[in-house]
């Protein structure tokens, strides 16, 4: 089952008391699945907010009303706007991320098609990857990944760990790097890492 991986990105460290206002308003959507807060570990000032949808028609129905469902999230920010604070991508996700999410660590991995590349390609690198870090770190599977249904050629991949220093352990040798290696001809990728918090 297809469901839609939607990640906003809040140009501040959210609070506790903002992410359970935001959060109130997102369970009472029609087609919301889960949603989940936390702060990018490597900059400590990036928010993220994930919203898993039930389909495309949830998500785009969300999309209309954001600026109100990001207000309590605005307030938060001296200076911000409802429909400033928050940027936000939906990708088509195959696999259930939950489990990623859950993890003690969350690995967000964007790529970004490279001109001439092929999407078919860079498919079925994302696949053999996903297959092997199941192998390598089971307890946080799947490795789910999809493509952007706002911005043609761009991928997500979100991946759980135990913790920063486990995920550069796992890729820095093997059948995992070699794949990664191997999309430096394909795809432009940065990846981050978050804690999340189950918020609904």
């Amino acid at each position: 089952m297809t469901v839609i991986f939607e990640l906003l990105s809040i140009p501040f460290a959210l609070d506790k008391q903002s992410v359970q206002e935001g959060s109130a308003a997102l369970k009472h959507v029609e087609g919301h699945i889960c949603s989940y807060a936390g702060t990018q570990i490597e900059d400590g000032t990036t928010g993220y907010i994930v919203v898993v949808w039930e389909n495309h028609a949830s998500a785009k129905t969300a999309l209309g009303s954001m600026p109100t469902l990001v207000r309590p999230l605005a307030s938060a920010a001296a200076g911000a706007t409802a429909t400033t604070v928050a940027s936000a991508q939906r990708f088509a996700y195959v696999a259930n991320p939950t489990n990623a999410l859950d993890a003690p660590t969350t690995e967000f991995a964007v790529l970004t098609l490279r001109p001439g590349a092929q999407k078919e390609d860079l498919r079925r690198s994302l696949a053999a990857l996903a297959a092997e870090l199941d192998k390598v770190n089971a307890k946080h599977a799947p490795c789910a990944w999809g493509e952007s249904a706002d911005q043609s050629g761009e991928f997500l991949m979100t991946i759980g760990w135990d913790s920063v220093d486990v995920h550069m352990e796992a890729v820095r040798t093997g059948p995992a790097r070699e794949i990664i290696d191997s999309f430096n001809r394909l795809s432009v990728t940065g990846f981050k890492h978050t804690t999340l918090t189950r918020s609904s």
